[in-house]
């Protein structure tokens, strides 16, 4: 499996979020594959094309869980 990702990385695959959240992504020992995949579902994309990665799913859907609180009210659905 991948290394944990780097706060640098963290930003440069989500873009600038809060200090907490990187914190969480940081706690949770995520790798580059397992953000990758939390960000897709959190942006609502199709899945169905890709392969899935070797992620750890309850990982995944921390992160989503992060991603998604970045998001207005409006957009959360």
């Amino acid at each position: 499996m991948d290394d944990a990702l780097t706060r640098a990385q963290i930003v440069d695959a989500v873009g600038h979020i809060d200090e907490d959240q990187i914190e969480t992504i940081l706690a949770a020992g995520a790798t580059a594959a397992e953000l990758e995949m939390a960000r897709i579902l959190a942006d609502k994309q199709d899945t169905s094309d890709a392969s899935p990665p070797d992620v750890r799913m309850d990982v995944v859907h921390r992160l989503y869980d992060v991603l998604r609180a970045e998001l207005p009210d409006t957009e959360r659905g």
